[in-house]
């Protein structure tokens, strides 16, 4: 069986679909993200790792492959400096964000997405920059 990645894009479409965010896109957009703050709430998918377990039989090549994806979002309360009120508008956004994809089946043999953890990456600007961490798992065999 050939190996198969989840497409990026299909990502970006379930978020797109919950119309939370001003901006969904890529990687080649997040640069753009931290000079456009006029584009918040924005989100932005990103490919994180992947991850083999050894092999799963002694005779052929086995592995459970477990590749992970950042959502990284931006959001922005310009009444606020602090950062309070632009946190308290991040968790509808992430809680939208998990519910299109905790549980959603990708094409090509892949488990259902789960999320890993979330971590706050910075604060600029009246900006909060968070990032969720999501993952699903797949077999690959030589």
């Amino acid at each position: 069986m050939a190996a198969v990645l989840i497409h990026i894009a299909d990502v970006i479409d379930r978020i797109a679909a919950t119309k939370a965010f001003r901006k969904v896109g890529g990687a080649a957009d997040l640069a753009a993200a931290k000079n456009l703050r006029d584009l918040a709430p924005a989100a932005y998918v990103l490919p994180a790792s992947s991850d083999a377990a050894g092999d799963l039989y002694t005779n052929e090549t086995s592995q459970i492959v477990s590749d992970t994806f950042t959502v990284y979002m931006v959001v922005r309360n310009v009444r606020d400096a602090h950062g309070a009120a632009a946190l308290q508008m991040l968790e509808p956004l992430r809680l939208k964000v998990m519910d299109a994809l905790i549980g959603w089946l990708p094409p090509n043999g892949f488990s259902e997405f789960q999320f890993r953890r979330g971590r706050i990456d910075a604060f600029d600007d009246q900006c909060v920059f968070w990032r969720d961490e999501y993952s699903a798992s797949r077999l690959i065999e030589a």
